[in-house]
């Protein structure tokens, strides 16, 4: 059969409603435990069931890029209990294209815009008598939020309508609502430790000092699995042997966060 009575042949059937929507779908960003999630909605606020077919431009990219995710989704396997929700951490490229549709909006129905320029997670230390009060703000052109959620490592939901990027942090940044919390003294270092080994691009805010990059070390490392414990979980630490020196330094795992210290520091 040559080209021509291809081409000819019976067009495809699509199987999606034929019916016009009378409005435009609402992009909902909702935060949650695991971040934020987003679903599509019309205008009463129940989910939407149109083909992004019937649209042009952004709103089109848009749920298309959604559509795919979902059907990902469906066709996959995992562990986790996330039902049918779209994680924007594990969907990152979503925001770009629900930014340019003009429509996004949060759990109350109010819309949301997203700002151009970048801001800064600042972890905040206060002296405290014996221990040190540890909060937590956004920074941005001399500006402070205090109110926020996390919707991905690199975007935040500032007082429910604005969104702002921030450098990522890293999949840790889940955790980052844990280092708002009360440090006695004594564990100040233990505390900084945790913090820059659980997140990334994160600033301190801690008497005047200031944070600087200091020099890369290239490593030889080595992994051991230890046997487990009564309660089944696996315990693993880590050598890491610098190259001008022969002095190692181990990486402790506890609950999944990796904590760097020097050989013979005490961890207990």
């Amino acid at each position: 059969m040559d080209l021509f009575e291809q081409l000819r042949g019976s067009p495809h059937v699509w199987q999606n409603s034929t019916v016009v929507p009378a409005d435009k779908p609402f992009f909902v960003i909702t935060p949650g435990e695991r971040g934020a999630s987003v679903a599509i909605v019309d205008k009463k606020g129940r989910p939407w069931s149109h083909s992004y077919q019937f649209f042009q431009g952004a709103v089109r990219e848009a749920l298309k890029a959604v559509e795919t995710v979902q059907l990902q989704s469906s066709a996959g396997f995992t562990w986790e209990e996330s039902g049918d929700e779209i994680l924007l951490a594990e969907n990152e490229h979503l925001m770009r294209l629900l930014d340019r549709t003009g429509r996004l909006f949060n759990s109350e129905m109010r819309p949301i815009t997203v700002e151009e320029k970048q801001g800064k997670v600042v972890v905040a230390l206060e002296r405290d008598g014996d221990a040190f009060q540890a909060s937590l703000y956004l920074r941005k052109e001399g500006e402070r939020f205090s109110d926020f959620e996390l919707l991905t490592d690199a975007y935040l939901l500032v007082n429910g309508k604005q969104i702002i990027k921030v450098a990522p942090m890293g999949y840790g940044f889940i955790n980052l609502p844990l280092f708002a919390t009360r440090v006695q003294a004594d564990e100040l270092s233990r505390y900084l430790t945790l913090l820059y080994s659980t997140l990334d691009m994160v600033d301190l805010d801690y008497e005047g000092y200031s944070c600087v990059e200091g020099r890369s070390r290239e490593v030889e490392n080595c992994i051991i699995f230890e046997e487990s414990d009564k309660r089944g979980e696996t315990n693993c630490r880590a050598l890491f042997f610098e190259a001008s020196s022969s002095t190692p330094y181990r990486v402790y795992n506890h609950s999944f966060l990796c904590l760097l210290y020097p050989m013979g520091y005490d961890t207990m």
